[in-house]
Order: structure tokens, then C-alpha cells, then sequence
């Protein structure tokens, strides 16, 4: 019944365009806005008319007349930006910024992960460490911007020649660990 214009224009819709239309008209079809979530606040995409879907964190509240609902008032934020950032940080936690590998701590959560598959499977796993010799010598001889060079180049024929199944990281410094899980025998 009504619609403010800042929701209107969040939502890619001329004035009134939005008066009389049912909420499946703005949710994806994955999302179900409804008075089972009266009061709560809650994260989810809501559908622009050009059919792009950002995220919102949204709250329904029940109209009522006489204890009976009459209707429901739904105030949303858009928080695409927010949930980018926390897309960005979780990368920065467990990538390497350099090669864009897993870091160390992906890779400790990943064979974690493996190992206890493995004991519950009786596959077996490998795990390879790979140290650049004299590395070294590249950084102080040619400078660190030619050592990155080599880092990243590294990175990509060692991720090139695995297995799609396997998990390339980069321990930091020159050194890169794989685990090529799901073998039945290191033989």
C-alpha cells in the first residue's frame, strides 16, 4: 500500500511502481519474506527490477488494528558494501596476498580436514613441502620485486602441473606445501 521513495530508487522502481505488488516482486525466489519472521532482523537479497540481487539486512514488523495483523511494514539497508568487505578480509586471512595461494592457516584447516577423511576412508595422503634453493641470492642480487617475480611464477607452474584435487599453499617466504589427497596407496 505504500512504498518511500528511497526504497523505491534502491530498488530500481519508478514512483508508485511498487504500490500493489506482491514482496516474491522484490525477494529472489530463494527468500521468503514473511510474519514468521516478525521483529527479526535478518540478512538476505532482495531482487532490483533490472534483476540484479544485492544484499540487505531487513526487518518486518506486524501492523495491527484491534489484535488482529492488518499488514506488515518491512525496513531494509542495503549492505552489499559491508558484505564485500567481509568477503575481502576473509580473503586477506587465508590467502596469500602475494600468488593468491592458501595461506598457512587454510592449509592447517584444509589437511586437518584430509587427515581425519583419510582415517575415516583408509585412503591415503601425500604432502609435499617445496623450498626454493638459493632463492636468496635472487632477492639480494636482483632485488625483492624480481624475487616476487619468481614467487609468483612458481606459484603457477606448481599449481599448473597438480591435480585439480590437489591443495597448492604457500607457507610464506619460498616455500609451497601440496597435499594430493585420496590416494589407496602411496605405492
Amino acid at each position: 500500500t505504500f512504498c518511500n521513495r528511497s526504497a523505491e530508487v534502491a530498488l530500481g522502481y519508478a514512483k508508485g511502481e511498487l504500490i500493489g505488488q506482491c514482496y516474491s516482486v522484490i525477494l529472489n525466489k530463494d527468500n521468503v519474506l514473511s510474519t514468521a519472521s516478525l521483529s527479526l532482523k535478518q540478512d538476505l537479497k532482495f531482487r532490483k527490477k533490472n534483476g540484479v540481487d544485492f544484499s540487505v539486512e531487513y526487518v518486518v514488523s506486524a501492523v495491527k488494528e484491534d489484535g488482529k495483523m492488518i499488514g506488515e511494514v518491512v525496513t531494509f539497508r542495503d549492505i552489499t558494501k559491508r558484505k564485500q568487505l567481509e568477503k575481502e578480509i576473509t580473503h586477506l586471512a587465508y590467502y596469500d596476498h602475494l600468488t593468491d595461494l592458501p595461506n598457512r592457516v587454510l592449509l592447517d584447516y584444509f589437511l586437518n580436514q584430509e587427515i581425519e577423511k583419510a582415517k575415516l576412508t583408509g585412503q591415503k595422503l601425500a604432502v609435499l613441502y617445496l623450498d626454493l634453493d638459493r632463492f636468496k641470492i635472487i632477492n639480494d642480487s636482483l632485488g625483492h620485486s624480481y624475487g616476487d617475480i619468481l614467487l609468483k611464477k612458481v606459484a603457477d607452474r606448481i599449481s599448473q602441473y597438480m591435480p585439480d584435487h590437489a591443495f597448492v599453499s604457500r607457507q610464506g617466504g619460498d616455500e609451497f606445501t601440496v597435499v594430493l589427497p585420496g590416494f589407496d596407496s602411496l605405492a
